[in-house]
């Protein structure tokens, strides 16, 4: 196989498995012929290797359409605002080095579900009145996000000193 998709093939992999096995599969992969059946093969391994990655992300977009939906269904701003603290907190608890990334994608959902539905024809029950209102939902989760990083730093630092 060439140099060239044998380093395609390693770097599509995650990077911790890239750090464990990734000479050694780049090695594995220079010996043998570049078969469909071998290029497929190390795809799907890319595939399994990233699938905790693949799974939240689904995960996320999952979240964004259900705080999506309800916002477009709900009078009140309520229900949807504790959508958005339940994803938070779950995604947060999963992967917390990307807090930022989940309190954008949540607290922007609500902006976005508005976006999405006016080209669709899809009418929202108590749609804003103004375009800042939507974003409005975003400051509880920025807050949620804030606190979260402070009890990290918190925890970390009376680890330090214990």
């Amino acid at each position: 196989m060439s140099p060239r998709l044998c380093d395609l093939l390693v770097r599509l992999h995650a990077r911790g498995w890239r750090a464990r096995y990734g000479a050694e599969f780049g090695a594995l992969l220079r010996d043998v012929p570049a078969t469909p059946r071998t290029v497929l093969d190390a795809l799907r391994g890319a595939v399994v290797s990233r699938g905790s990655q693949l799974a939240l992300a689904a995960g996320a977009l999952v979240a964004c359409v259900a705080i999506g939906y309800v916002n477009l269904g709900a009078n009140e701003i309520l229900p949807v605002l504790l959508l958005i603290f339940i994803a938070n907190s779950i995604f947060i608890a999963l992967r917390p080095r990307f807090v930022w990334l989940w309190v954008l994608l949540f607290g922007l959902s609500v902006e976005a579900s508005y976006l999405i539905a006016e080209p669709l024809r899809i009418a929202a029950v108590d749609p804003p009145r103004h375009d800042y209102e939507a974003l409005i939902a975003v400051v509880p989760s920025v807050v949620q996000g804030l606190l979260v990083l402070g009890l990290r730093g918190a925890v970390v630092a009376l680890r330090r000193l214990g």
